[in-house]
């Protein structure tokens, strides 16, 4: 009994790891490769990603991914409902990571940009760990989700999703508007800099 139950826990871990990683990861590369000619002809490119709320998309498909209503219905119950969830998960997450990491790559970013961006992913993921809160009697949406699942309440469980997927598109568009006014002020700060140094000579 415990080793079937400790080889499907490794199979959904290795297996959804192994795929969602060359999946996700794969069509990120080839996903950035197709933006590096737009990023490098035109720097205004760059700036405008700061406003795009890729982080929302990928908040909003883990919870639709992770909800109760989706895949135990469409597939069933298992061992390959756990390696689909986890699989999306990770390749969910593998794609925007190796957008990042490529574009950091070719583009490297300043200590302030770094902090913006890393601060409005983890926005996200205290949303997620908020949510996942009520598995322990944390109170707050996650509690209430928990109910309505229990309750079969589908109606009320898909209004709170819209709810807090609005909720963290807007806090993500706030720190994107501060994000892209850093960019600029970095751009205006780099533009000063050259030309005292132009100047200077």
């Amino acid at each position: 009994m415990e080793t079937s139950i400790y080889s499907s826990h490794l199979l959904i871990t290795l297996g959804a790891w192994i795929g969602g990683m060359l999946v996700g990861g794969g069509l990120g590369s080839v996903f950035a490769s197709m933006l590096l000619p737009a990023w490098r002809s035109n720097p205004g490119t760059r700036r405008a990603l700061a406003l795009f709320p890729w982080r929302t998309a990928i908040f909003s498909l883990l919870l639709g991914v992770w909800s109760p209503f989706f895949l135990p219905v469409k597939i069933g119950l298992g061992t390959l409902t756990g390696l689909v969830a986890v699989g999306l998960s990770v390749g969910l997450i593998a794609f925007p990571m190796m957008v990042c990491g490529l574009y950091e790559f070719w583009f490297p970013l300043s200590a302030r940009e770094r902090a913006i961006s890393g601060a409005r992913t983890l926005l996200l993921i205290a949303m997620l760990a908020a949510l996942a809160t009520g598995l322990v009697g944390g109170g707050g949406a996650g509690a209430y989700l928990a109910q309505q699942v229990n309750l079969l309440n589908q109606g009320d469980y898909l209004r709170w999703m819209v709810i807090l997927t609005a909720t963290a598109l807007a806090l993500d568009l706030i720190l994107g508007f501060l994000e892209y006014g850093m960019y600029q002020n970095i751009e205006v700060e780099s533009r000063r800099e050259l030309d005292r140094i132009t100047y200077s000579r």
